[in-house]
């Protein structure tokens, strides 16, 4: 029945934005963390300064540029693109 359908594609939907909503929270989380312990900014794989532009457009940004690009490649996917691409400050 195509009423039932579209209810279920509806609750689907407000999951998928729910389960968004959440990992960024905990993304956010996260990096109120890292600048409460003082390594915010700081790249979890190589220890290095994530760029401020990078911050800038991604806050919660664990890794560097070169580095999140490696996890991705070693992974096969884009980690969290879409996630990224919807960030809006």
């Amino acid at each position: 029945d195509l009423d039932q359908a579209v209810a279920t594609r509806d609750r689907e939907m407000n999951y998928m934005l729910t389960n968004r909503e959440r990992m960024e929270l905990k993304a956010i989380e996260a990096a109120l963390e890292r600048i409460n312990n003082g390594s915010y900014g700081i790249c979890e794989e190589c220890g290095e300064e994530i760029d401020k532009k990078r911050l800038e457009v991604l806050p919660f940004a664990r890794h560097c540029r070169d580095c999140q690009s490696e996890i991705e490649e070693r992974s096969g996917r884009k980690e969290n693109s879409a996630d990224m691409k919807k960030w809006k400050p």
